[in-house]
């Protein structure tokens, strides 16, 4: 598990492409997504726990995000469509942001994916995984990816 301190953002060195992912539940869909995550191969050992300071009057750290590192092999696509299948999933309506260690952030919408279906799906899939490698030059101009 990775602690950040307040202020600072928790000092982590990965090989190759990471992200941070933060969603607008609480620690137990953070917990939840981590789980989904794991469970494919391709991820797994890929993502980990990231808390935050506790506030005043809390007791002890908060989770928060899940810092995620894609490396090569095709990650950026599983990811992209473990996020899409667990976000169908929820009966809520949660808002899933990522951020690259460029800064740029991608933000899904579990409302937006419900309803996609054959190629708007597979349309989907893949402008998420170029957008999360970085690949902006493969990226689509619609789909969740745009927000």
């Amino acid at each position: 598990m990775l602690s950040a301190h307040p202020g600072r953002e928790a000092a982590v060195t990965w090989a190759g492409p990471s992200l941070v992912l933060s969603t607008d539940g609480g620690p137990d869909d953070i917990r939840n997504l981590r789980e989904w995550l794991i469970d494919e191969d391709a991820l797994r050992g890929r993502v980990d726990l990231i808390e935050r300071a506790p506030k005043p009057g809390e007791l002890g750290a908060v989770v928060d995000s899940l810092a995620i590192v894609l490396g090569s092999g095709g990650a950026g696509t599983v990811l992209a469509q473990a996020l899409i299948t667990w976000l169908r999933s929820r009966t809520t309506d949660l808002h899933v942001k990522l951020r690259r260690s460029d800064g740029t952030e991608l933000i899904m919408d579990a409302k937006q994916v419900r309803g996609l279906a054959g190629e708007d799906l597979a349309a989907a899939v893949d402008a998420i995984a170029a957008s999360l490698q970085g690949d902006e030059s493969s990226r689509h101009d619609s789909g969740p990816a745009d927000d």
